[in-house]
């Protein structure tokens, strides 16, 4: 007769035989073939369905002796036989495996760059209108929490203002803001680009508070940055999340920074250099979808497609601050030590250059810091510094040598136009500011 062949065996010349033996489980004997180099673990493997528990609750034995999992069949110490009886028995006496709560991997972030700020509709009114206290009342509180807080910054000039973030619902429109249950929407008090109903809406409210309130159209109709919600409905359920102190760096609500998280002591100073992840968002009051990230990576996810996502395991990128190649990033970056994590909000005509249009967020992650300074100075490595400095100085001249080459031939070629102006100057400056870099790496190594 000839002898069965083991599944997913394929015999060669150099394979050996196949080996017929005899299983005794507690519901019987089965004939099992196998391969003499295979092991008791896998054939342990195949009877966890029969015997109901985990492999390693498994017990071989044969001819009285207990099987050696990852040692062959039929070599030392097993010496099983062909046609030999292995009898398989459940350990009952192993502790149950504790249950641990598995969780589900969280869902990548997936970088929208096609959403475009919020188009508004052209409004009449231009300049920002006033909100008198009868404008904004609140008519009944839902939940209240007796986290009071007082408001700073709300009028005039100051480099410190309160920032709330809250959830909204138009309740004759049965819509909410943001879009998504998880989210939030945020300002600045006293934001001359927001509607000053929601200012005072805010100012009514303890933290973690729920009301309803009824707001007059004319104080709540302005919104030329998207920032705030605006609708027909004079009935509105708000929530107030959170507020927190932000800086504005200039004063003029341009620049707002949160820091979440100030990390290490030490802050990086002109010129060094910084490993950041960082991610740019849409500041609207619709949601913040990401638009731009460091961690992009290309993947296939269902129902998407291949689409740009974060990947959380994506190295830092290296940013040196001050050079103005990435000025919202080194802003944030220089607020934050090692460790720190900071939030730039910034409005439509603020570091318009090298990012998206709009008002925006931006988060920076700031994982470390070079503070490589010039000689004399920590982390100053002698001849290597000054080949790298002197390689950088010499990358922002030629980059320089290069725009001025073009603007050269440009005039040489034609007549600069009115319309051609602005382009032209935009040229220029960029030739200043390549060589104003290339000048003040020259400059550290002397």
């Amino acid at each position: 007769l000839e002898r069965p062949v083991a599944a997913g065996f394929t015999p060669t010349r150099s394979s050996s035989f196949v080996m017929l033996v005899k299983v005794a489980l507690p519901e019987g004997e089965v004939n099992v073939p196998v391969e003499p180099n295979s092991t008791p673990g896998h054939l342990k493997e195949n009877l966890k369905y029969s015997l109901r528990v985990p492999p390693k609750h498994i017990r071989l034995h044969c001819g009285g002796r207990e099987l050696d999992d990852i040692k062959p069949l039929s070599g030392e110490p097993n010496n099983v036989e062909d046609g030999a009886t292995i009898v398989a028995t459940a350990d009952t006496t192993a502790a149950p495996e504790e249950k641990r709560e598995v969780r589900a991997p969280p869902k990548p972030t997936v970088i929208k760059k096609d959403i475009e700020p919020m188009k508004k509709k052209p409004k009449k009114e231009t300049v920002r209108p006033p909100c008198a206290p009868e404008d904004v009342s609140k008519k009944q509180t839902l939940a209240e929490t007796g986290k009071t807080w007082t408001p700073i910054g709300v009028e005039g000039k100051s480099y410190k203002r309160s920032m709330v973030w809250l959830r909204a619902e138009c309740v004759d429109e049965k819509k909410t803001f943001p879009d998504e249950a998880d989210d939030l929407w945020c300002f600045a008090l006293g934001d001359p680009l927001t509607a000053p109903a929601w200012t005072e809406v805010a100012k009514q409210m303890e933290i973690g508070e729920q009301a309803l309130f009824t707001i007059r159209m004319a104080p709540l109709d302005f919104d030329p940055e998207g920032i705030c919600p605006t609708g027909q409905s004079k009935t509105w359920k708000v929530e107030l999340v959170n507020v927190a102190e932000v800086e504005d760096i200039l004063g003029d609500y341009t620049r707002l920074i949160h820091i979440e998280k100030p990390g290490e002591k030490e802050l990086a100073e002109d010129l060094d250099r910084v490993k950041v992840h960082w991610r740019m968002r849409r500041w609207m009051c619709e949601g913040a979808p990401c638009v731009a990230s460091s961690r992009e990576r290309m993947a296939i996810l269902p129902g998407y497609g291949i689409v740009a996502i974060e990947d959380t395991n994506a190295p830092p990128v290296s940013v040196s601050v001050g050079e103005g190649t990435q000025e919202p990033i080194e802003l944030a970056a220089q607020r934050v030590g090692a460790g720190g994590i900071a939030h730039l909000y910034i409005k439509t005509e603020t570091l318009k250059d090298g990012r998206p249009k709009g008002p925006m967020i931006v988060d920076v992650e700031m994982h470390s810091l070079d503070p490589c300074r010039g000689p004399g100075t920590e982390g100053w490595q002698g001849w290597t510094s000054i080949v790298t400095e002197r390689g950088m100085g010499d990358r922002w001249l030629d980059k320089a040598d290069d725009q001025r080459k073009g603007l050269e031939t440009f005039d040489t070629l034609r007549k600069t136009t009115a319309q051609e102006a602005d382009a032209v100057k935009q040229v220029v400056d960029e030739v200043h500011h390549c060589a104003n870099n290339a000048s003040r790496r020259y400059r550290r190594l002397i």
